[in-house]
């Protein structure tokens, strides 16, 4: 089933949804926009992004090539990197600071 789907997209649609909507914040014509759709937007990035860095995880486990568990960890890294800060934007957008 996982090579007829491909991980790589998924991963990119993830960092996708949260750099648009952390842009959205910083433009001052979609700002509402961004109040309104950013907890919903940044959730499915969340669930998008934990499913892809289990797959790429299961995908390199199955190739058992260090290659590929390398490509899997950083993957999972940047994605980290990715929404901690969408989050964190999130978080202090709306606490005020």
């Amino acid at each position: 089933m996982l090579r007829y789907i491909n991980v790589s997209f998924i991963w990119v649609l993830a960092c996708s949804l949260c750099t648009v909507t952390t842009a959205l914040l910083f433009n001052p014509e979609t700002v509402n926009a961004y109040y309104y759709i950013a907890r919903y937007t940044i959730l499915v990035a969340f669930i998008i992004g934990t499913l892809a860095s289990i797959l790429v995880s299961i995908d390199a486990f199955k190739k058992k090539a260090w290659k590929f568990s390398i490509k899997a960890v950083a993957m999972v890294l940047v994605f980290i990197a990715c929404f901690w800060v969408t989050f964190m934007i999130f978080v202090v957008s709306h606490q005020g600071v």
